[in-house]
């Protein structure tokens, strides 16, 4: 009987569960020392089946407060473009000067980045000097455009944060599960011996067929 470990995905173990249930529930039929096995296999696979669905739902989470945060950056990379073609039309021999960053850098930067970028540029926008019609028509739109991108920032953090958590939640769980492979293990060994209860549990070498899957990461 081979060792699972933090490496092996819930997949994996779920199989190497669901084959061992699959041995004890008929073997049960004609011997009730199998049943207690039975009984922890299929808790067993409640268990994997709820973490499993929890990690599947956070990682949803991340996938969409990933894409949220970059259709901000988007539509903030759009505003910043409409502000500086305002401006090269206004002040045509300074709009370079004022606003130095292309669209396309401020498209193409991390979050984080780009939300300074932004800032900066607000900030430099709100001169007496610059046009009137920027400074009162186009910088708030360009300020509302950044606190979403800020709110989007923040929530994809967070998320990223809860999934961080979980990852360390996981590997604790299959911990626990590989406890309950061992006892289960001695029982069978027990019942059938040594060289019979290896079969009720999965090699690794034919069930490991990837890590656990890397998730996204912050933008930024």
């Amino acid at each position: 009987m081979e060792s699972y470990d933090a490496d092996d995905s819930l997949e994996t173990y779920r199989r190497d569960t669901i084959h061992r249930e699959g041995m004890c529930a008929p073997l049960g039929e004609h011997d009730d020392r199998f049943d207690p096995i039975t009984e922890a296999t299929g808790q067993m696979l409640v268990r994997i089946d709820a973490k499993r669905d929890e990690v599947q739902h956070a990682e949803d989470l991340l996938i969409r407060a990933s894409a949220a945060e970059k259709a901000m950056r988007i539509r903030t990379s759009a505003a910043y473009k409409d502000v500086r073609l305002r401006l090269a039309a206004d002040a045509a021999d300074r709009y370079r000067t004022i606003l130095p960053i292309t669209p396309s850098a401020v498209g193409s930067a991390g979050i984080k980045r780009c939300v300074t970028i932004v800032e900066r540029s607000i900030v430099t926008l709100r001169d007496p000097s610059i046009p009137e019609l920027i400074r009162t028509v186009h910088v708030p739109v360009l300020e509302a455009e950044l606190g979403r991108l800020r709110t989007a920032d923040l929530a994809e953090d967070e998320v990223a944060a809860n999934m961080a958590a979980l990852r360390i939640a996981v590997a604790l769980f299959k911990t626990g599960l590989e406890k309950d492979r061992q006892a289960q293990y001695g029982e069978l060994v027990k019942i059938v011996g040594k060289q019979d209860a290896d079969e009720f549990f999965l090699s690794t070498r034919r069930t490991r067929t990837e890590k656990e899957p890397v998730l996204p990461t912050p933008g930024g």
